[in-house]
């Protein structure tokens, strides 16, 4: 029973054998069947394993155009404006920033040329500017006047050649408010200058009268810094003011305080006040304005004067004979009456007269008194 059994087993060997092509045949592998099934085996795990990498492929799609989905959205979405250019400088896309930037329809920039939108001032620096991006192979940067519907911006522009170098990359910010930022700031310091180097003093106050700017001039002829002064009423330093024939300011008519009451403006104004710990008046010429400060509610007040003691002074000096100029010279020099008698070949009392004549012009009443105003001529 057992060699029938060990019979059919090789005739069915056999008959596989003859099924099999000459290739396998020639394995010389014994137990064909056995081999078919180690081959089968290894297919069914070649095919697991192409499954798998189907897979890892769907997923590695799926995750690519998960990513492209982003990436469009953050295009689309990002507030700087991102745009393509060719290497004719033709729009190929363009972002929704972008086209808000513009201010046209997306659909609108498609196709056109860039150049187009620039004012005609920034052509040439524009084709520069291309030529540079292809031929640098780096990112290079372009400021250019972009012409609106409306209106025009200042638009600060950033490129780069892409990959395959057919194209160039550029994102794109408006930098108006930065460049108007930019110029009042210039502006700003240019005026700063002038001021500080302006020779007539000029006194900044807000409505109540308190200083709160002064310039350099300003801080000479008052003979005070700034901080000596800010905050603190204007009419502590302009205190006892005259007119020019001498008559006394009431409170109201006073030049400051007449602005500040009605808004009102002085030109050229002239008084004498009395400095703190002077006993001679300074002379000046007073203007003072209204004036209107940018982002403030309360108006400011700007009075400018310039410090003209010194050709009142030279004036008054003027009126003095040559007598009455000689003694006076002596009499600051510190001479005493009989040295100045000696040196002019005249008597002591005729000295005397002349200084009491002297003093009597120039409105001072003591040797101290002249020796202030001789500074001042």
């Amino acid at each position: 029973m057992s060699n029938d059994k060990n019979k059919s087993e090789r005739i069915q060997y056999r008959r596989a054998d003859d099924l099999l092509p000459d290739r396998l045949l020639r394995l010389s592998v014994p137990g064909t069947l056995t081999r078919l099934q180690e081959i089968d085996h290894e297919l069914t795990e070649q095919l697991s394993d192409l499954e798998l990498q189907n897979e890892e492929l769907q997923q590695a799609r799926t995750d690519l155009e998960l990513l492209l989905e982003q990436y469009s959205n953050l295009y689309d979405s990002a507030p700087v404006g991102y745009l393509t250019l060719s290497r004719k400088g033709i729009i190929l896309q363009v972002n929704s920033a972008g086209a808000r930037l513009f201010g046209v329809e997306r659909s609108n920039l498609i196709n056109e040329h860039f150049q187009r939108f620039m004012s005609s001032e920034s052509w040439s620096e524009y084709t520069t500017f291309l030529e540079e991006v292809y031929s640098n192979h780096s990112q290079e940067i372009f400021e250019f006047e972009l012409q609106r519907p409306e209106d025009k911006i200042i638009v600060h522009m950033e490129a780069r050649e892409n990959k395959e170098g057919n194209a160039c990359i550029a994102a794109l910010i408006d930098v108006t408010e930065e460049e108007q930022a930019k110029l009042l700031k210039k502006e700003d310091y240019k005026y700063r200058i002038i001021y500080e180097n302006l020779t007539h003093g000029i006194l900044l106050c807000d409505r109540d009268g308190r200083i709160v700017s002064a310039n350099q001039a300003a801080e000479s002829i008052l003979g005070l810094t700034l901080s000596q002064m800010e905050k603190r009423p204007l009419v502590e330093f302009f205190s006892n003011p005259i007119h020019e024939d001498g008559k006394a300011f009431s409170r109201k008519s006073m030049p400051f305080i007449k602005v500040l009451n009605s808004n009102a403006e002085t030109q050229d104004l002239t008084m004498g006040y009395m400095p703190e710990h002077s006993t001679n008046y300074t002379w000046i010429v007073v203007s003072v304005m209204t004036i209107s400060m940018p982002n403030e509610d309360d108006d400011q007040f700007l009075i400018s004067f310039d410090d003209i003691t010194s050709q009142k002074n030279l004036i008054l000096y003027n009126t003095l004979t040559i007598r009455e100029k000689q003694v006076f010279q002596m009499v600051v020099r510190g001479y005493g009456r009989k040295v100045i008698a000696e040196n002019l070949d005249i008597m002591p009392k005729t000295v005397d007269k002349h200084r009491e004549n002297l003093m009597e012009k120039l409105k001072m009443y003591s040797p101290d008194e002249l020796i202030d105003y001789s500074k001042k001529l």
